[in-house]
């Protein structure tokens, strides 16, 4: 345990219900995980927020409760709770309207996002506002917010991506193909992007650009998806690269063959499967050869639909007094 927390036990020690203290010493296990033991963070948020209910205990307590614990229907009560004290500070507004965006509960989620715009210009709250918009339907507002986060430190390129979705949702086609040349020239293209070469080709797909698609997708790499989980892109590469698309289906198909025959011999790969575990792997594999069998007959036939998704931000660190983000220590 850090000395500064052991520092901080001790003076909680004999303050035990000093909020702003009670408050530090959760923050100091949050922010040292491994000297968590037994979710002493989330009791030390909830002990202040029992002692005291205020925008800061109400928050935090919240925050983490979705965050870290997956608990929506206990952060959504406390938050409510939280915003009822009519606080000055746009993180519980962003908060509630994130939940409520997660949950698809949309018309809900802008309305709290809306506040929260009022009270800050966070780029996660100007992107998330867009995909409010765009899920329900009303593509000119969400290409006005997509276009302003783009503007607004976009360094993942969430809010360009959007925005030439949203573009192309507009059948605003020499748009889109403007913004795609941009997002092309943005890319580091890292697999753990959330916008990268696979994103921008199921854009060209959409476009019935083909050839355009198959090349991003194989510059960055075949073998960093699975063509059956990207349908347009396999339909691509149909398309534009016949043989490539043969050989890359024929070696996805043969690979689980070889598992089934392992499952089968009881290699030792799969020890630590049980018999019934390795029956419904078996399984499973027989339903994915044959879905990658019909692939090529079911593209002979009809083009998959492009399935271009919006992609949400983070609504990142909204913890009262987190001193590694420089948040402020309460509501002002």
């Amino acid at each position: 345990m850090s000395s500064k927390l052991k520092a901080l036990i001790k003076q909680l020690e004999k303050d035990p219900r000093n909020l702003d203290l009670i408050n530090e010493v959760a923050m100091g296990y949050y922010q040292t995980p491994d000297m968590i033991t037994n979710d002493e963070d989330l009791k030390l948020f909830r002990k202040a927020y029992l002692i005291k209910k205020t925008v800061k205990t109400t928050n935090n307590l919240a925050w983490l409760l979705y965050i870290e614990y997956g608990n929506t229907d206990q952060a959504i009560t406390i938050i409510e709770e939280c915003i009822a004290l009519k606080p000055n500070s746009y993180f519980p507004y962003n908060l509630l309207g994130y939940i409520l965006l997660d949950e698809e509960r949309f018309d809900e989620a802008l309305y709290y996002l809306s506040i929260a715009e009022n009270k800050s210009e966070a780029r996660d709250v100007v992107n998330n506002i867009g995909v409010a918009y765009f899920k329900l339907g009303n593509y000119e507002q969400a290409h006005k917010y997509f276009k302003k986060g783009s503007l607004l430190q976009d360094v993942e390129n969430r809010s360009l991506y959007n925005l030439a979705v949203t573009a192309l949702a507009l059948q605003n086609i020499e748009e889109t193909e403007e913004l795609l040349v941009t997002l092309k020239g943005n890319l580091q293209n890292e697999f753990i992007d959330p916008v990268c070469n696979y994103e921008i080709a199921s854009i060209y797909v959409a476009l019935n650009q083909y050839e355009e698609a198959s090349n991003l997708t194989i510059e960055l790499g075949l073998n960093g998806i699975d063509l059956a989980d990207w349908p347009e892109l396999a339909y691509s590469l149909f398309r534009s690269h016949q043989s490539l698309f043969d050989k890359t289906i024929s070696e996805s198909i043969a690979e689980r063959e070889e598992w089934i025959v392992e499952l089968e011999s009881e290699h030792d790969d799969w020890e630590d499967y049980s018999s019934s575990e390795k029956l419904e792997r078996i399984e499973e594999f027989r339903t994915e050869i044959l879905i990658r069998r019909n692939l090529k007959s079911s593209f002979d036939k009809i083009k998959p639909d492009s399935k271009l998704e919006i992609i949400n931000e983070y609504c990142g660190c909204l913890l009262f007094d987190c001193k590694q983000h420089n948040n402020p220590l309460n509501d002002l």
